[in-house]
């Protein structure tokens, strides 16, 4: 009996860790209140979740182009959003440049956004 008890324990235990439940999560820059992503619903166990949240971590940045012109160094802006989005305004910043006969730099930043999720 007590054999069969401990059999259902452990059971019932593996059987919670793998429910799956939803969170709605948002990213947004740390120092700021700007929002790049809202009410973005993603559902799973909590590996899933987690592997999820990572991927959106990585899939999300900044960036901030530079390019020097003879009047000096001009700013292209700081930019958030989605990795396509900030690749594509890398690419139009060197194409930019290069086609002027200027020398450019970008920055990308990964570390200045955070994925936050609450239980829905």
């Amino acid at each position: 009996m007590r054999r069969l008890s401990l059999i259902l324990f452990f059971a019932s235990l593996t059987g919670l860790t793998s429910c799956s439940h939803c969170e709605l999560c948002e990213i947004k820059q740390k120092e700021t209140s700007l929002l790049i992503l809202t009410d973005y619903e993603i559902c799973g166990t909590n590996d899933e979740l987690d592997e999820t949240k990572a991927a959106l971590d990585n899939d999300y940045n900044c960036i901030e182009c530079i390019v020097n012109t003879p009047s000096g160094p001009a700013s292209a802006g700081y930019h958030c959003g989605e990795r396509a989005f900030t690749d594509s305004l890398e690419a139009a910043v060197r194409n930019g440049a290069i086609s002027a006969g200027y020398s450019y730099d970008c920055a990308f930043f990964r570390d200045t956004l955070e994925v936050i999720c609450i239980l829905k």
